[in-house]
This record gives structure tokens, sequence and C-alpha cells, in this order.
């Protein structure tokens, strides 16, 4: 009998961790999701709407210049 107390509070520990674990994910993954879609969206807003222009490093000109697709 004590045994298979023994096991059952084992799986409640290992459940409790697991919980903790999906927690502390969520927790560090939304705020990464949430800035991730508003740089995003501000990227978006540079991008031209056509999307027929593409920025490229020129080396004889040494800068960047922009370029039609």
């Amino acid at each position: 009998m004590r045994r298979s107390w023994m096991i059952m509070g084992g799986t409640a520990v290992a459940a409790g961790l697991t919980m903790i674990l999906a927690l502390v994910f969520a927790v560090v993954a939304i705020p990464i999701l949430i800035v991730g879609g508003i740089l995003m969206f501000l990227i978006g807003l540079l991008i031209p709407e056509n999307g027929a222009y593409y920025f490229t490093y020129d080396i004889k000109k040494k800068r960047m210049v922009k370029k039609r697709a």
C-alpha cells in the first residue's frame, strides 16, 4: 500500500513540475510573440505596397541602393 502511495505522489510531483514548466514557457513566449508581431507590423509599414523594390549593397558605390525587382 505504501509503495502505491509513493508512486502516486511521484506522479503528482511530476505533473506539478510539468505545469510549472508550461507556465514558465508561456510567460517567456507570450511577450516574444507580442514584440515579434509589433516588429513585423512596423516592417510591413516600411515595405511599399507594390513590393517591387528591394535593397542591396552596391560594391562600386559602397552603399545600400534600392533596386527594382
